[in-house]
């Protein structure tokens, strides 16, 4: 896919077709724009210009083509999620639409309205993938971006990307794959089913927008538990978000990663596979209730008080997994989870630990293996019993398995 595009001498788009039987002339008699010269009568910097003059039309807005400032509709090109990377990669496109033709590159964009070539649109909103264009094609290599760069990079490519519509469940991750071949071409590192392994410590810490109280509606394609590792994004549908770039000059990284065990189901290794991470980091034992987790022991046994839970109601964030999906919202889970520490952000004006980022977990019978349930926040404060010391003396720093 990858190739395909990257390498393509022009992309021809139709944004406003419902299917591809349509075609790409879906004209407008009214689209007619006159050229009009003028000249100021005052003492103007630039007294002579161009303006462009059309009468006015309901149309959509192209991708970086953001001159335009009165809302306007999505189209399916914008929304389906197989069709992201199919632009980002494409060199030049052409874009039909109903009220004007629109083109863009790696360099310009151009449309009928304002026919003259600029570059001034390609970078309005520097997170959004339109503004990756120039950044993630594997022929084009920049000078001076680290991979801890590349690896934002990629975080923000999945969340555009998992907010996207797909018609079918299992296309998760083929139809990232060559955004995934770009990017690998500039991160030296093994690509896991949806993350990479050099940059581990940060990309498992990702949250999904799904919720327990939520309407499953939207995530009726719950996918299977062997589609992918619960510890990758693509393990669930839906859309998510990650931490990598939040709190990041506050933020430190408490778990380790100590070794990787992964298999590729493909030749390119940038599609599905299945593994298991090995990693040490602090382990709560905890008892999962609806919206909150609250400690109830120690590892070694001790009973603690429970009053005070140790994620929130506002900060767990339970992943659409079948198991999850089935709790009923009004009720407790009643069950023993466990919550694994990631990463601990500092105040920003002081230099006590506010909030510890893990994941709740729950263990597989018999074994040291764990699996991913969700994402917590868990709130810290500057003393006792909440400050961070006394936090990890209800714990262990333990070796887990993640599968």
């Amino acid at each position: 896919m990858c190739f395909v595009y990257e390498n393509a001498v022009i992309t021809f788009v139709a944004p406003e077709a419902s299917s591809s039987d349509v075609g790409l002339s879906i004209s407008n008699p009214r689209r007619g724009t006159v050229k009009l010269d003028f000249e100021m009568s005052d003492n103007s910097v630039r007294p002579q210009g161009v303006v462009y003059v059309r009468e006015a039309l309901s149309s959509l807005v192209f991708p970086l083509h953001a001159h335009r400032t009165e809302p306007s509709p999505e189209s399916i090109i914008s929304t389906r999620a197989w069709t992201m990377q199919e632009l980002l990669l494409s060199p030049r496109v052409l874009w039909f639409g109903s009220a004007e033709i629109g083109w863009s590159c790696w360099s310009a964009t151009a449309c009928e309205c304002q026919p003259r070539l600029t570059f001034e649109y390609l970078h309005i909103d520097e997170r959004s993938p339109q503004s990756k264009l120039l950044k993630i094609s594997s022929s084009q290599k920049q000078i001076g971006k680290s991979d801890t760069d590349w690896g934002r990079t990629w975080c923000d490519l999945v969340e555009q990307y998992t907010s996207r519509h797909l018609t079918v469940a299992t296309d998760r991750l083929p139809a990232m794959s060559g955004l995934a071949a770009a990017i690998g071409n500039h991160l030296p590192s093994d690509y896991l089913a949806g993350v990479w392994q050099s940059q581990l410590s940060s990309q498992l810490l990702w949250y999904s927008a799904w919720s327990v109280q939520s309407s499953s509606d939207a995530y009726a394609q719950t996918l299977e538990d062997d589609y992918a590792p619960s510890w990758t994004w693509a393990s669930v549908p839906g859309s998510v978000v990650f931490d990598i770039n939040d709190d990041m000059k506050r933020s430190s990284h408490v778990w380790r990663v100590i070794s990787v065990d992964f298999h590729h189901f493909d030749i390119g290794h940038f599609g599905r596979g299945n593994g298991s991470i090995t990693l040490e980091s602090y382990l709560w034992p905890v008892y999962g209730a609806r919206t909150r987790l609250e400690q109830i022991s120690d590892l070694n046994g001790r009973a603690l008080p429970n009053d005070v839970p140790i994620v929130d109601e506002d900060g767990i964030m339970w992943d659409p997994r079948p198991k999850t999906r089935a709790w009923d919202g009004d009720d407790p889970v009643n069950e023993e989870l466990w919550f694994f520490a990631g990463a601990l952000v500092k105040s920003s004006r002081h230099k006590y630990f506010v909030s510890c980022k893990g994941l709740v977990l729950e263990r597989l019978p018999n074994s040291n293996k764990y699996r991913r349930l969700g994402g917590g926040i868990a709130p810290l404060g500057k003393s006792a019993p909440k400050d961070w010391d006394a936090w990890k003396q209800k714990a262990q720093w333990a070796t887990i398995i993640l599968v």
